[in-house]
């Protein structure tokens, strides 16, 4: 059951990745595209969940699939071999690979209601911080329900 929701989520981050597409139609992105956890719209915006991360980890390949420059700052300037397995992705900031230049974040914000989560994306020019694409799709708690 839990593989249909992952699959259910995936057809609405694949919505949202063609939205935001078509709001950076006319812009020529060069520089790659950092996709951050999505946070809990609260007053700290600074609190995620297995959703978050899910949702940031979906992105990562919808935008690559249309055609979006994806960087992912999450890997080490190494290879991590050790007894629990390879590893090449880390949390720790002072493992990560040479510093990418990153010219656009995706990121965005998830408010739960009694009926489900509504998810608001935007893609933000790291630079000056303006705001170049933007999406909002609710999830149903049928929906995310296996998934947070």
């Amino acid at each position: 059951m839990a593989n249909l929701h992952f699959n259910i989520l995936h057809e609405y981050t694949e919505q949202m990745a063609t939205e935001l597409r078509n709001d950076v139609s006319s812009m020529r992105i060069e520089q790659p595209i950092i996709v951050a956890s999505f946070v809990h719209l609260d007053s700290s915006l600074q609190n995620t969940d297995t959703l978050g991360v899910q949702l940031a980890e979906s992105f990562i390949n919808d935008l690559q699939q249309i055609g979006l420059p994806v960087a992912d700052h999450k890997v080490m300037g190494v290879l991590d071999v050790n007894d629990k397995g390879d590893f090449v992705f880390s949390r720790n900031m002072e493992q990560f690979y040479n510093p990418i230049e990153i010219g656009y974040v995706l990121t965005g914000t998830m408010q739960k209601n009694n009926r489900g989560i509504v998810v608001n994306a935007r893609i933000i020019n790291f630079t000056t911080t303006q705001v170049v694409a933007s999406s909002t799709k609710f999830l149903p708690n049928i929906i995310v329900s296996n998934l947070m």
